[in-house]
């Protein structure tokens, strides 16, 4: 306090007998510019440092890691918080590309005839892997999915029992053969550091699976079947871990897929990524959504009127993208909205309605209802679940699954399908490893809501689509990684 009034009497001494000086915040900002300039004169005169006048902040920068540069320079329009200026949150962040492998890239590829794709990624997945990843648990999944018209491919990993996904590559396109085929190419995605040694993403993916005999793969079916070389779901042997016929999904098992199977394989396209068949996760989140859909559009509107089931659904959907009519739109919920369809019991509002429009319900009826209810809220609890498996809760659900395979015909009002099929695997999953949706697809859903949101609401001000994409990539893998620097 004694430099800072030392400060001052020089101040006044140098400048205050020339004339009186006006409020500093009422000088344009040259009069301001040159104001500080001469109150740093003087403390250079006395040796003090600036920061010396200003209270330093008392937040870390790290704990402000995971908000956007807008919301931290909202918070700093309140004068009584005090958080580090951007100049802090920058110096962090090139030192964590350096340190935890976070630094991110652009890229952009041109196919003949074919619009680009542009896209981002981790500059060094390995270091990041290591350092962040196999720090809080040594089992994860390698995996992708197509959101938005974006596709991501990563890792989801597990931590203090609750489950995360971590973007590697992320580029604007759909997961088809075309896309995925063309990331392996050498001269896209030119890695650092520890990951130079690998040409393309899925080289480096490859390497996480063959060096962690724990790791596992999971995605939705199509994707899978594009990295195993697997034709579509429509194809004649269309699951990616058994050699299955489609006029056999509820038959006699099958035996494993292995190496070089002639079943389904896609004569053009090789497989991305070798794992062995009983290493795949089989679906969970889109097996009980296909399910539970198939439960609403077709096993209730064989029960009452089709407008009646819709309008009840209706009451439980948020705003979907634009549609152009069609059953789908009456019916294809989501995780969130099949859970609010269960929780507010909407199958006995729909008997309600039916029972209100004149219809009979008898007590067939009101089985058949009953058991659809219970089928549906079988498959929400047993396969989006993160606990460890019992063996009571496992033998519990074959039951489960034998039940609804063998009645889907006469309650569903269907065929056998392949995401029927994919139930069986379900349960050996769930023998061989006791836990299942812990490393589902889940996740990668979740991260696509997250990303679209930063890239919609906060980097919207750059109309590079490649450079939108690296940074909102940048933004979520820092926030990724906050958890580990604030332990």
């Amino acid at each position: 306090m004694h430099g800072v009034c030392l400060a001052g009497r020089q101040l006044i001494k140098t400048i205050g007998t020339i004339r009186a000086r006006k409020d500093f915040d009422s000088l344009q900002r040259p009069q301001q510019l040159e104001r500080i300039a001469q109150g740093r004169k003087i403390l250079n005169t006395l040796k003090i440092p600036p920061e010396a006048l200003v209270p330093p902040p008392t937040t870390p920068p790290a704990e402000l890691l995971h908000l956007p540069t807008a919301v931290r320079n909202s918070i700093r329009t309140i004068p009584s918080i005090n958080i580090p200026c951007e100049k802090q949150m920058n110096k962090l962040k090139k030192e964590l590309a350096v340190t935890h492998g976070t630094a991110t890239k652009k890229f952009t590829l041109h196919q003949p005839g074919k619009p680009p794709i542009h896209g981002s990624f981790i500059s060094d997945p390995i270091t990041l892997f290591r350092k962040f990843i196999l720090t809080v648990n040594v089992r994860f999944a390698v995996g992708g999915d197509t959101g938005a018209g974006q596709t991501k491919l990563g890792v989801t990993y597990s931590r203090n029992d609750v489950q995360y996904f971590i973007s590697f590559l992320n580029y604007e396109g759909m997961d088809d053969v075309d896309c995925m085929h063309a990331l392996a190419h050498e001269a896209i995605t030119i890695f650092t550091g520890e990951s130079a040694v690998y040409p393309h993403i899925f080289a480096l993916l490859q390497h996480l699976l063959d060096s962690h005999p724990n790791s596992v793969l999971n995605g939705d079916w199509c994707f899978i079947n594009v990295v195993r070389g697997i034709m579509g779901p429509c194809a004649t042997h269309p699951c990616p871990i058994c050699v299955v016929g489609k006029k056999n999904f509820i038959g006699v098992a099958a035996r494993p897929r292995i190496t070089g199977d002639p079943f389904s394989r896609d004569p053009f396209y090789p497989h991305l990524l070798d794992v062995p068949p009983e290493r795949v996760v089989p679906t969970p989140l889109h097996v009980c959504l296909g399910i539970s859909n198939y439960i609403l559009s077709d096993g209730l509107t064989a029960i009452f009127n089709e407008k009646l089931v819709a309008d009840v659904v209706q009451t439980v959907k948020t705003t979907h993208s634009p549609g152009h009519g069609g059953r789908g739109d009456y019916f294809a919920l989501n995780g969130q909205e099949i859970s609010k369809f269960l929780d507010r019991d909407c199958f006995t509002a729909v008997r309600t309605a039916a029972a209100a429009s004149g219809m009979v319900i008898t007590r067939q009826i009101d089985a058949r209802l009953d058991r659809l209810k219970r089928w549906m809220w079988e498959l929400h609890n047993n396969l989006l679940h993160a606990r460890t498996w019992t063996d009571d809760e496992i033998s519990h659900w074959r039951i489960v699954v034998d039940e609804i395979q063998q009645g889907c015909k006469e309650f569903i009002n269907k065929n056998p399908f392949p995401k029927l099929h994919m139930l069986s695997h379900t349960v050996e999953f769930a023998v061989a490893n006791h836990y299942l949706g812990k490393l589902g697809e889940s996740q990668i859903e979740s991260y696509h809501a997250t990303f679209n949101r930063i890239y919609e609401r906060h980097k919207n001000s750059s109309h590079h689509t490649p450079e939108r994409m690296r940074r909102s990539h940048a933004d979520l893998t820092l926030c990724a990684i906050q958890p580990l620097l604030l332990k």
